[in-house]
């Protein structure tokens, strides 16, 4: 389902936002890694980079939701030896900001690992919003995966083009409410 408009348009957006948000916050060191679910789930880069020489790749809509594959290898990098060891912590630590962007049901199982996750510490204090493609966007999955309704939003397939300024616009938010 994610074939054609909306993986254009999460392609498009997440590219642009990607180029433009340096602008936004030039003084925080922000570093930026992407995971992509579908059969199965792999980072983009396997490693943290520096927004400034993060290059969008983009990403193909393979047919499956792997939800549970990617909360069980976030809640695995999320962890004291990958992200958060000695060698990537920075004066001025602030959580993570955390994306969920879908358009569909999981197809795997995903409760026990997104429980999992619940329970990593790195990801209770994270900033966590989930964004839902489409009408038919899981909303309430959404919302189990955030714990906060707030932090869930729908963009309809009509308001796709809107995609990259709702992301840039929680993002900032999220920045200057740690600051």
């Amino acid at each position: 389902s994610m074939y054609g408009e909306r993986i254009e348009a999460l392609n498009i957006a997440l590219d642009s936002v990607i180029k433009n948000f340096e602008i936004i916050n030039p003084d925080t060191e922000i570093l930026v890694d992407v995971l992509q679910f579908s059969c199965g789930c792999h980072w983009m880069y396997g490693e943290p980079v520096n927004i400034e020489c993060f290059q969008w790749k983009p990403i193909d809509a393979k047919g499956l939701t792997d939800l549970g594959d990617a909360c069980r290898e976030l809640n695995n990098a999320m962890s004291k030896d990958r992200l958060f060891s000695n060698d990537n912590n920075y004066s001025g630590f602030m959580p993570s900001v955390i994306f969920l962007i879908t358009d569909g049901e999981p197809t795997d199982e995903y409760i026990s690992n997104m429980e999992k996750l619940w329970n990593n510490h790195y990801f209770r204090i994270s900033k966590k919003f989930a964004i839902g493609l489409g009408d038919e966007a899981p909303s309430d999955i959404l919302t189990l995966f955030t714990k906060n309704k707030k932090s869930v939003f729908i963009v309809q397939n009509e308001n796709l083009n809107d995609l990259s300024h709702i992301i840039i616009r929680l993002l900032t938010m999220s920045l200057y409410s740690v600051s």
